[in-house]
C-alpha cells in the first residue's frame, strides 16, 4: 500500500524529480504560482513534494548523498542513517505547514549540519581532556606514575602500571636505617638533574620470610618522571637506572607512619588476607610505598604492594 500524504494523495501519485522541469520558469514565477503536472494544479501537498524533488535533482548534479525520494524522508528503511531520520522531521514538518519556501528547508538541513559537526568537536574535546592523566590526590603536590584501575576490591586494589624509568640503590641494616641511606643517595642523584626532580612513591623492596629479627639487604626505587626522561647514567656504580616493564600489582592503603620490618610485614599480610588466593601473586617478597618525604609530619600515606601473576 502506497504511504499517503493526505486522505487522497499519495506518494505514488507525485510528480517524480524528472518530470518537474524548474528551470523552465523563473523563480519570481515559481514563487507567484503553483507549479503544474500532467495539466492539472497540484495541491500544496503535491507542490511541496514537487519543491522536493527539485531540492533531489540539484542535490544529485552536485553529486551529494541525499535521500532518493520524499517517500523515503517519511517512510524510512531500517538501515537509514540518524541526519535521513532528522531531515524527515523537518520535511514532516515542512509539509504539515504547507511551507511553500525551498529556501526554507535548505537553511533547516544546514542549520543541522553545523550542529552536528559541532557536537562531533565537543566529543572529541571530550575524549582528549579524559584520556589525559591526573595525579591522584594522595600523590599531593608530587608526580606518579600513571596507573589505571583494574580491580576495586574489598580491602584492596589491582593496578596496572604502565612502563616507567626508576632508579635504585640497596643497603644493608635495620629497615629505618637501611632507607634512611638510600634515600640520601637517591634523593642526591635527582638534585643532580633537576631542583624540582623529586617525585612519588618511593618504594622499597622486602623479603618477610628471612626473618623479623634478621639484618636484611634492602633495595628502594625512585620514580623518574617523564620530563626527565632520559636520565642520566649515575656515576656513583651504586645507583642503577631501570626501565621497569608494564606490571599489574595487589595493593593496600597504609595510613601513618611506619618504621619497622614488623610493621609492614603486618600490613602485607593483611593484603593478603584480602586477596584469598595464594595463585593470583608473589609472595616471597613485597614493596613498601611511601608518598610523603621522611621530614614531612602529619597525615602520610602509603601503601603496600604484591607483584600480581598476571
Amino acid at each position: 500500500m502506497a504511504t499517503s500524504l493526505s486522505s487522497d494523495v499519495s506518494i505514488d501519485a507525485l510528480p517524480s524529480a524528472e518530470n518537474y522541469k524548474p528551470n523552465t520558469v523563473s523563480r519570481a514565477y515559481r514563487e507567484q504560482h503553483v507549479p503544474q503536472a500532467n495539466g492539472e494544479n497540484l495541491s500544496p501537498e503535491e507542490t511541496e513534494s514537487a519543491k522536493f524533488n527539485e531540492y533531489l535533482a540539484l542535490d544529485k548534479r552536485n553529486n551529494h548523498s541525499g535521500p532518493s525520494s520524499f517517500a523515503e524522508f517519511l517512510e524510512p528503511s531500517s538501515n537509514t542513517s540518524v541526519v535521513h531520520l532528522a531531515e524527515k522531521k523537518v520535511a514532516t514538518r515542512l509539509q504539515k505547514s504547507n511551507c511553500s519556501s525551498l529556501v526554507n528547508w535548505r537553511r533547516e538541513r544546514f542549520t543541522f549540519e553545523a550542529m552536528k559537526t559541532f557536537v562531533v568537536f565537543l566529543f572529541s574535546i571530550h575524549i582528549v581532556v579524559e584520556s589525559v592523566w591526573q595525579n591522584p590526590g594522595f600523590c599531593g603536590t608530587y608526580e606518579c606514575p600513571e596507573y589505571t584501575l583494574d580491580e576495586q576490591g574489598k580491602g584492596y586494589e589491582k593496578r596496572f602500571y604502565a612502563t616507567a624509568t626508576w632508579v635504585s640503590t640497596s643497603a644493608a641494616g635495620s629497615y629505618k636505617n637501611a632507607t634512611t641511606t638510600t634515600f640520601s643517595k637517591l634523593q642526591s642523584y635527582l638534585k643532580q638533574l633537576n631542583a624540582e626532580a623529586m617525585a612519588v612513591p618511593y618504594v622499597t623492596m622486602m623479603f618477610p620470610t628471612v626473618g623479623l629479627n634478621v639484618v636484611q639487604n634492602f633495595t628502594q626505587f625512585f620514580f623518574i618522571k617523564p620530563s626527565l626522561r632520559p636520565a642520566p647514567e649515575p656515576i656513583d656504580t651504586s645507583i642503577q637506572l631501570k626501565i621497569v616493564p608494564p606490571k599489574h600489582l595487589y595493593i593496600r592503603t597504609v595510613p601513618g607512619h611506619v618504621t619497622s620490618t614488623a610493621d609492614w610485614v603486618k600490613q602485607a599480610n593483611l593484603l593478603a588476607g584480602a586477596i584469598n588466593d595464594t595463585s593470583k601473586y608473589y609472595g616471597t617478597f613485597f614493596f613498601t610505598a611511601e608518598y610523603n618525604l621522611p621530614s614531612e609530619s602529619g597525615k602520610r600515606y602509603n601503601e603496600v604492594w604484591f607483584y600480581a601473576m598476571n
